[in-house]
């Protein structure tokens, strides 16, 4: 579902960018307001992630087992 708006959020940020960033620009985007965007996730994960940070979590972890993205360190970077 946010696979497509996280790639092309990693375009616009010239091919890289930290997860903050991507999630900055995907909220952006799509149009999604702060107060919308800050909403916890509370699914009895022990983490402090927003439901915005989740989803797009998962939509990175399925385009990194395509081998469209990589994750390091909290960079995002498409692969070329």
């Amino acid at each position: 579902m946010l696979e497509k708006p996280l790639v092309d959020a990693l375009e616009e940020l010239g091919g890289k960018g930290h997860r903050i960033d991507v999630e900055r620009v995907v909220a952006r985007n799509l149009g999604i307001p702060r107060e919308l965007a800050a909403e916890k996730y509370d699914q009895g994960n022990s983490g402090d992630d927003t439901v915005l940070q989740y989803k797009l979590s998962w939509a990175g972890t399925a385009l990194v087992k395509r081998g469209v993205i990589k994750k390091d360190r909290g960079i995002w970077s498409l692969v070329s």
